[in-house]
């Protein structure tokens, strides 16, 4: 009844039967139900339960179809993530992007790239996916070149970047990435701050931090951090203390 009285607001003359409506919203309530069951499943780790829901299911939309992959995915079942998203009458960039992430994860970079290719359509997060995928296995030239190809860029872009030359104890060429990045945010700052912290360059940091106009929860806790390791706790405790939130 209330979602006939909001739509006759815009429409007096609208009139749908109370059944068909009953019989929608009671559609909408069991898929919420089955979706729900399914992620409980699957945060319990008992994978076999959700697929025995998820069959029982007499519908399915791309919420369900999402959440099967995405938990396969991460679950590191790529072979029975990729059966489902083949069955997927649509699919969306959640879909291709889990699907991405999952191969790249398991090391198999070209079938990540392939289906990463087969999407027109992709957005900056499913490019950022497939640049991860990239450093994670070692391959920073090809996630540069992919870097350098993107249309449109973020501070995480970047920062993934960043991340992975402090992983492989590329410092030189992480300082010149930043150097050249013509936008610096919060997230972009606390990359290479991380990183400083990793490689364990406590003056680097401390300098860095001072330049930082817009530090967050992370910077300072970050610079804690390098802090605590360089064996300075009374120096962490003043920059604790310090700590506007």
């Amino acid at each position: 009844m209330r979602y006939l009285n909001v739509l006759r607001r815009f429409n007096p003359s609208i009139a749908f039967p109370y059944s068909r409506i009953n019989l929608v919203c009671r559609r909408i309530s069991s898929l919420y139900q089955f979706n729900s069951r399914i992620t409980s499943c699957f945060r319990g780790g008992d994978i076999e339960a959700a697929r025995k829901v998820f069959d029982e299911m007499p519908q399915k939309n791309r919420v369900t179809l999402n959440c099967m992959v995405s938990r396969y995915v991460r679950n590191e079942t790529i072979r029975v993530a990729r059966e489902v998203f083949d069955t997927m009458p649509s699919r969306n960039v959640v879909s291709w992007t889990a699907m991405v992430s999952g191969y790249a994860k398991c090391g198999r970079l070209e079938e990540a790239r392939n289906l990463f290719d087969g999407k027109d359509d992709k957005n900056v997060v499913c490019w950022n996916a497939m640049v991860t995928g990239y450093i994670v296995n070692g391959r920073v030239d090809e996630a540069w070149e992919l870097i350098d190809a993107m249309p449109v860029k973020n501070d995480v872009s970047w920062a993934i970047l960043l991340e992975g030359y402090f992983h492989h104890g590329m410092v030189d060429e992480a300082e010149e990435l930043f150097d050249q990045a013509l936008v610096k945010g919060a997230s972009l700052y606390n990359a290479m701050l991380s990183g400083y912290v990793d490689m364990g360059c406590l003056e680097a940091s401390r300098e860095l931090f001072l330049r930082m106009c817009d530090c967050d929860v992370g910077s300072w806790t970050t610079m804690i951090t390098c802090l605590s390791r360089a064996g300075d706790m009374e120096s962490a405790r003043v920059l604790f203390e310090d700590m506007p939130k």
